[in-house]
Order: C-alpha cells, then structure tokens, then sequence
C-alpha cells in the first residue's frame, strides 16, 4: 500500500517476522514468500499475514538466493552451496510451482563446477533472476558472491529455464559482474527480434 504514512516515528507494518533469514522472493502476486535462513533452510509464508505454510504438496528445498519467476510457475534458488550467505561452491537449481502451496521436485539446471575453466574460473552460481517473460535465467558464476571480499571475480551468464547451455554475457561482464537483475521492460531491434533491458 503506498498510500500508508511512512515518515512516523513506529511505520505501520503488515507483519513482524522473527525468525532468521537471508533471503526471499515474492510471487508475482504477492500472496506467498519464499524465504530460505541462515542454514539453507527453505519455508513459505502467507504474503499479507507472515503465517508460515507448509506445502500442500512437495516439498521446499534447501537452498539460498530463491527467486520467483514473472509467470509464477518456478522458483530458481542456489543448491549444494557450502555457505548461505557468501558461497564459494553452488548450483543453480529450478523448482516448478503448481499452484500456490504446490511444489514440484527440485532438480539441478546448471552445476556450477561446470564453469570452473571460464575466464572468471570459480565453482560457483548464484543470485538467480528470471527475464520478464520467464523464459531465461541469468545468474553469476565466479569465485564468491560478494565484490568486496577482495578476491572475488564473478561474471554474467544467461541459460533457458528448462536447461541448456549457459551463455556468458561478456560485454555485460566487464571486469567482474555481480547480481543480474531485468529491467522490466523489452524492445524490438532492428533485426526484428525482442531484447530485454
């Protein structure tokens, strides 16, 4: 609601959530939340109330970086990562969504491992996001999450949601490149085809 008065000293607020987390993503419609905690542990909750819900059937995976697609029917979200919050190791991961409390099974889109002899080198992929018609994921690969760890070298990289080769964005990639995010919103090019900004 952005009609609420935020400037007060307490702001209203929908609902206090105090368990430990890292990270979350909304569905499209805001009515669930996909968060996973410093563990790597994965729940959803209700998006209006905050109360936690268990699947009405699958179950939630462990993981870290989810996020939810445009079109609402997968969740991508990091797997087999040795850490939640900074990662050295991780795979990118997709979990179909069959309906609001419904999961299908997790399953591996892109080890990692596989990229360790790229430019960027690392066993690496993490924070996920979908284009805005869901159709493609980009993701970073590299050596860590964090640009200010010092040693970190990362790059972009897009794949199809249901597999395939990964694609390095080299000229979005510069010198390193670290959490891909869509502008929501595509052009027609010149050669007739659709590209996302």
């Amino acid at each position: 609601d952005l009609t609420a008065e935020l400037t007060g000293a307490d702001p209203p607020m929908i609902f206090r959530f105090d368990r430990d987390w890292f990270f979350a993503a909304f569905n499209p419609d805001g009515t669930r939340l996909f968060m996973t905690d410093t563990a790597q542990g994965a729940f959803l909750l209700d998006g209006n109330t905050g109360a936690e819900l268990a699947p009405t059937s699958g179950a939630l995976p462990g993981g870290t970086h989810p996020a939810w697609s445009p079109d609402g029917n997968q969740l991508a979200l990091i797997v087999n990562a040795d850490d939640a919050w900074n990662p050295q190791t991780g795979d990118l991961a997709t979990l179909s969504v069959a309906g609001a409390d419904s999961f299908g099974g997790a399953s591996v889109l892109h080890s990692g491992a596989a990229l360790a002899g790229s430019p960027e080198g690392g066993n690496l992929d993490a924070y996920p996001t979908h284009s805005p018609d869901s159709l493609v994921i980009a993701f970073q690969h590299g050596t860590r999450t964090l640009v200010s760890a010092g040693d970190a070298s990362g790059a972009l990289y897009v794949i199809p949601r249901g597999g395939g080769a990964a694609t390095r964005l080299t000229n979005a990639s510069g010198d390193n490149a670290y959490y891909p995010n869509f502008t929501p919103f595509a052009v027609l090019a010149d050669d007739g085809t659709t590209k996302f900004w």
